[in-house]
């Protein structure tokens, strides 16, 4: 939990910046490492109680991770700001999926990789 601010004040020293806008969980750990889980939800929310960001967000979480994270967040009132995913057409259905679950918990639904890691390029 701790690391997750001295990542974040180490990160914010590198850029030479006071603030970040939003810090981001990258995955979530809950189906290889469950009891991380929490651990980095909780690191997350102390950096925005630092004040070392102004939001967090969560990249490559589903709907239902989505909704758990974010009831912590409101617990604790910490701006779940928002949810990263890949999108193109060929993850077109769990976007709406997505879509549909930050529309419930009221974050922006941003995205990667609209060419689907260069499977739409025609390249290969």
């Amino acid at each position: 939990r701790g690391q997750v601010v001295s990542a974040a004040k180490a990160s914010l020293a590198r850029l030479q910046q006071p603030k970040l806008a939003v810090a981001q969980l990258h995955w979530s750990t809950s189906n290889y490492q469950p009891f991380q889980e929490k651990a980095l939800w909780e690191g997350i929310a102390d950096v925005y109680d630092e004040g070392l960001c102004d939001a967090v967000g969560v990249s490559n979480y589903g709907p239902v991770q989505l909704q758990k994270v974010a009831s912590r967040m409101q617990e604790r009132q910490v701006p779940l700001a928002i949810a990263q995913i890949q999108y193109s057409l060929l993850t077109y259905k769990a976007a709406r999926d997505m879509n549909s679950a930050c529309e419930d918990i009221d974050c922006r639904l941003i995205s990667y990789s609209p060419l689907c890691l260069g499977l739409l390029t025609g390249k290969y």
